[in-house]
């Protein structure tokens, strides 16, 4: 549905009907998309994958999430979640994941990852979602690793590859002209280094 919210979960919203609220106070046609379905269509449009139909995006920051397109167009899958790769299942572990679940992506690759790995938020043992706060954190430690700080960056370099190591079994599946990696930790040069080495 390209008109309804349907969940954000960090923000505790379910079925939010945005595109009808928006267009009461703008006076235009409003479409919701997620966030890495939205910066997929703009880099297609006028960024790095412009001329290309065949895209991959990945978004790094506290979760992963992820937007696919084929022939042109987003793919949005049955219950909306194409390209979502953050609940891949991966090495079980001790973490929780937002979704209950102990094995995902995300809890080893994620920015979440990065800052439980630091002992800068509690492992999770239910499910539970990000806050601001961890957002602010996540750019601190990015900071850091850019200062120096050496367990900065071994932490953001162990996400990364775990992510690497997911996107080449990713690429060899979807085949795309271009996979992007965007949001918080493609801005961090370590984390970047680790997706590239995995």
């Amino acid at each position: 549905n390209n008109r309804v919210l349907i969940k954000a979960p960090n923000l505790g919203w379910d079925n939010v009907p945005v595109a009808d609220l928006l267009e009461k106070h703008l006076n235009m046609p409003i479409v919701v998309s997620s966030r890495p379905g939205a910066i997929l269509m703009a880099e297609h449009r006028r960024g790095i994958a412009k001329g290309k139909n065949e895209i991959a995006l990945f978004l790094a920051s506290l979760g992963i999430g992820g937007a696919i397109m084929v022939s042109g167009s987003l793919v949005a899958g049955h219950r909306n979640s194409a390209g979502q790769i953050g609940h891949l299942p991966v090495t079980s572990g001790s973490e929780i994941c937002t979704c209950g679940r102990n094995d995902c992506l995300d809890t080893k690759a994620s920015g979440h990852s990065i800052l439980t790995r630091l002992g800068l938020v509690p492992r999770r043992d239910s499910k539970t979602g990000h806050g601001p706060a961890d957002s602010k954190l996540l750019l601190e430690v990015k900071d850091k690793a850019e200062k120096g700080d050496l367990s900065a960056r071994r932490s953001l370099n162990k996400s990364g590859f775990q992510l690497g190591r997911a996107l080449r079994g990713i690429g060899t599946v979807l085949d795309p002209e271009i996979i992007i990696i965007a949001g918080t930790l493609a801005q961090s040069q370590n984390y970047m280094h680790g997706v590239i080495q995995g």
